[in-house]
């Protein structure tokens, strides 16, 4: 929900001020929060758990949500680094609006390792790819502690959600990422998280499944060829490997 800092209209990622007041939800907040829980009961979702940053805007967010749900307090499971929102250097503390806009520009243009440039107050700046790697150490938890448990996610910032989406949810991420914006989502916003799944390419050994059914038959080729039948043999053309023979009569 809504935070004091997002009213005002300022960009706060400083984790040394995630439990300021500044963090803290509006009224407006709570209410974007109350109707996002109506909306997961239209969508018939029942989470069993709410995993949320321990950023003062986020966690208000998952009580707020807890008790709409009529979920005990024991299922907020905070965290305290993941979630964290993207830093964003020396844009903290300016117009929130001109300032992503600024920073989303650079994304596109120089690529997910671009940084915006440090602040003088301390604040850290991130690239896409670095909240990229938090991002999987939230799904490879995730996975390891909840699987097969309706989880949800509640994150301090827009950033971090959607480049987990543009991450796991496109075809092409390479080119997805730098162009995340797409994926934004707002104040209390519902989404269903719904990552692609495509069957890889090559196996363990590096080799595409073709490679190996061919290899396979080669060694097979090679020790069938001794029985091969004079018939067969004549009517394999010249110059054909055991591949080939084998493949005419096996």
């Amino acid at each position: 929900g809504e935070c004091y800092a997002d009213a005002k209209g300022i960009i706060e990622t400083n984790p040394v001020k995630k439990l300021a007041m500044s963090n803290g939800l509006t009224d407006a907040g709570r209410s974007q929060v109350a109707h996002a829980a109506q909306e997961l009961k239209a969508l018939d979702f029942a989470p069993t758990y709410i995993w949320t940053s321990n950023t003062e805007r986020a966690y208000e967010s998952a009580v707020v949500l807890a008790r709409e749900l009529e979920m005990g307090q024991n299922r907020i499971v905070p965290e305290y680094s993941f979630l964290d929102a993207r830093a964003a250097g020396e844009y903290e503390g300016k117009d929130i609006q001109e300032s992503w806009k600024a920073i989303h520009e650079r994304d596109a243009a120089v690529g997910i390792k671009f940084r915006p440039p440090s602040n003088t107050d301390g604040t850290p700046s991130e690239s896409v790819s670095d909240v990229l790697v938090r991002m999987n150490q939230v799904m490879s938890t995730l996975d390891a502690m909840y699987s097969g448990e309706n989880v949800v996610l509640v994150a301090p910032d827009s950033e971090i959600l959607e480049i987990l989406q543009a991450a796991v949810a496109d075809e092409n991420p390479d080119a997805s990422l730098p162009f995340h914006p797409r994926f934004a989502v707002g104040h209390g916003e519902v989404r269903i998280f719904a990552p692609l799944v495509k069957a890889p390419d090559t196996l363990a050994s590096g080799q595409t499944q073709g490679e190996a059914n061919d290899a396979s038959r080669h060694i097979k080729a090679s020790l069938v060829g001794g029985s091969i039948n004079r018939d067969n043999l004549r009517a394999a053309k010249a110059g054909n490997t055991w591949i080939d023979i084998w493949k005419t009569t096996f």
